[in-house]
């Protein structure tokens, strides 16, 4: 890597020396010929002013791969975090999905989002706060509902309390999970519309009451799944399509608080949810606690989640439409044909927030 930087010296008359900082701050770059250029061609200044760009090409670099999150934790501590409004759907909403569950035991917040490791970080929050049944393989239902699991959510809090949790940084962690949006569609479809199911009273195969579609045939196609979404966002507004389906940026107003929740990538979801439990504001022991159980119920999921091979299919999706760019480039018709009606296109519209949200983080 090589950066420039312009050096100029009103006193001795030298305007415009283009100097390589990257050999500057090379060892062997200084033999005995070099430094009587450097003598002749720079000044202290200018070397210095090399030094401080390579230091802020660094800082930029940090701030890209690690360093960015910690200090937007660091600026909600100087008291940055917006107030909590009884308004507000994370606190007066009454749907299983859409308010922060408390882990009081372990100063900690979490946002379920359905498709995006909710199962499992339900079932953990259940394990830390002594609820039983966090590793029942019975009805999955029970872990979801509000009514049955035993967890505490913020709505269930008195307003100066829920307030208190939601701005203190120091006493309290939040932390979400979100995912690439063509993906978690491309999960949502493969578990509730495109997997068989059947009645169990007539044998018949049925659509599973997530799916938007109720036709047997129509939930395996997901450009028909896709359009009565969208259908439906037009009559309705997003907020009445199902949850599987709804926009990630929608549940616990990540719009007004994504900056107050330390996110988590679910493509390296064990490994940052591990790096969130380890920084918690509690106790050692508190902590080593919380990493076991976390560990311990990781390892449950694996054995009853099924894989819906979602990946793959958000690829297929991304490779149709790079694809029909190509035609179009080559046909040299860009302008007459269009690749907007490919799935990848139409999600991308579609989850136009998430991806703004997403990679904001």
């Amino acid at each position: 890597m090589s950066i420039f930087c312009k050096a100029s010296s009103a006193d001795n008359g030298r305007l415009g020396i283009e100097i390589d900082c990257w050999s500057l701050c090379q060892p062997h770059a200084f033999s005995s010929s070099h430094l009587n250029d450097m003598h002749r061609a720079t000044s202290r200044r200018e070397i210095a002013a090399c030094g401080l760009l390579l230091i802020v090409a660094a800082l930029a670099l940090m701030l890209r791969f690690g360093v960015k999150r910690h200090l937007r934790v660091l600026s909600i501590r100087r008291g940055h975090a917006p107030d909590l409004s009884p308004d507000d759907a994370s606190y007066k909403t009454n749907a299983w999905a859409g308010s922060p569950i408390i882990v009081e035991p372990l100063r900690l917040v979490y946002c379920g989002i359905p498709k995006n490791a909710c199962t499992l970080m339900k079932r953990f929050a259940m394990r830390a706060t002594g609820q039983p049944g966090w590793d029942s393989r019975a009805s999955q239902g029970n872990i979801h509902n509000p009514l049955k699991n035993g967890l505490v959510y913020l709505r269930d809090l008195p307003l100066q309390d829920a307030r208190a949790i939601m701005r203190s940084s120091s006493e309290w962690t939040r932390t979400v999970v979100l995912r690439d949006p063509i993906v978690r569609f491309a999960a949502a479809f493969l578990d509730k519309c495109k997997r068989e199911r059947f009645d169990g009273k007539t044998g018949r195969r049925v659509v599973d009451g997530n799916c938007p579609v109720r036709s047997v045939v129509a939930s395996q196609r997901e450009d028909l799944v896709l359009a009565k979404l969208e259908r439906t966002v037009a009559s309705q507004g997003l907020a009445s399509i199902n949850g599987h389906f709804r926009p990630q940026s929608m549940f616990c107003d990540l719009g007004k608080f994504r900056r107050v929740y330390v996110a988590i990538e679910m493509d390296r979801l064990e490994e940052e949810l591990v790096g969130v439990i380890e920084r918690l504001p509690v106790a050692t022991w508190t902590r080593e606690w919380g990493l076991a159980a976390l560990n311990q119920t990781i390892e449950f999921v694996k054995q009853v989640n099924h894989d819906t091979a979602s990946r793959e299919l958000a690829a297929r999706w991304r490779d149709a439409e790079a694809a029909c760019n190509r035609s179009r480039l080559l046909a040299g018709n860009a302008g007459s044909v269009s690749c907007d009606h490919l799935m990848a296109a139409r999600l991308r519209r579609f989850y136009k927030d998430d991806l703004a949200m997403r990679w904001g983080i």
